[in-house]
């Protein structure tokens, strides 16, 4: 699961679609770690890529 930190919730499929990140030719997300950050729905937090610390995030319901 992801969270869009340009949107500010968690990513679904169709934000993919309109993401400027999105490679549509390759049909591939280049945006992870950039935009898009792996999400933890038991600490509610975002996991920074790069240095793997956990990075606490405010989540809309």
């Amino acid at each position: 699961m992801f969270y869009n930190v340009d949107l500010k919730k968690i990513q679904t499929n169709a934000d993919c679609l309109v993401c400027p990140h999105f490679d549509k030719k390759k049909k591939k997300c280049n945006g992870v770690g950039r935009s898009c950050f792996e999400f933890d729905m038991k600490t509610r937090t975002i996991i920074d890529p790069i240095t793997k610390l956990p990075i606490k995030v405010d989540i809309k319901k």
